[in-house]
């Protein structure tokens, strides 16, 4: 039952519902260490409030509280955050203004790969995980934010054909717009190469790589800012 109040308030739009969702955590943390076992926090619990506080207007301790949550989860639950909680944080790096924000995302991933290598399944990065570090770097706040993500990217590729994991159209529109903001001499040649991968996936039954009205659009802005270039 307070798990279904904790995920209420990380669905509402009402401010202060975050807040709301971490007290009702917090009671049940006391509660439980004092002696109803009934109620000790699971997983869901944890990933509720770090739910609703990414999904909060306060963009800019979302990060912050997130982590406080995933903290709190390992040493007063002695829980381990699973994909599900790791995507959040990773989610709310991706839209956060913190100049440090893709090299945790980063670290974050790395992690999560190396805690499957382990064998823990519940923290095999998905298509979201890559997207989401993808995305911090694409924001450029980076020197070489092109090439990380890039890195990031290539090694995805690499590893489709024997995995769950592919790239998929948000996949390649970030690294299109990567290269699309940015100012290196081969930005438009990475562009071409994206594109033309893009529809070998999408031909060869990757269905989740159909380009769409984003990829176009930035292709038609990549020739038009950067085609001159080659003249």
């Amino acid at each position: 039952a307070y798990n279904v109040v904790i995920d209420a308030w990380s669905k509402s739009d009402e401010d202060g519902a975050a807040q709301r969702a971490e007290e009702v955590l917090s009671l049940l943390e006391n509660m439980y260490e004092m002696g109803n076992q009934r109620v000790k926090p699971d997983i869901n619990s944890y990933n509720g409030v770090i739910k609703a506080w990414v999904k909060s207007t306060q963009r800019t301790h979302a990060v912050t509280k997130a982590e406080a949550v995933i903290n709190r989860m390992t040493t007063k639950g002695q829980l381990q955050p699973n994909r599900r909680g790791y995507n959040l944080l990773l989610y709310a790096l991706a839209n956060s203004y913190d100049d440090d924000a893709a090299d945790r995302a980063e670290q974050i991933l790395h992690k999560m790969e190396i805690g499957f290598a382990e064998g823990d399944e519940s923290v095999v990065p998905d298509i979201n995980s890559y997207n989401q570090v993808i995305g911090c770097f694409a924001r450029g706040r980076k020197k070489g934010f092109e090439y990380k993500a890039q890195a990031i990217f290539e090694d995805l590729v690499s590893h489709a054909n024997n995995s769950d994991v592919k790239p998929n159209t948000d996949t390649f529109n970030a690294i299109l717009g990567c290269w699309l903001k940015s100012n290196d001499e081969n930005a438009l040649q990475y562009i071409e190469e994206t594109l033309e991968l893009m529809d070998e996936c999408y031909s060869h039954g990757n269905s989740e790589a159909k380009p769409d009205r984003i990829s176009v659009n930035t292709a038609i802005a990549a020739y038009a800012r950067l085609g001159n270039d080659r003249s």
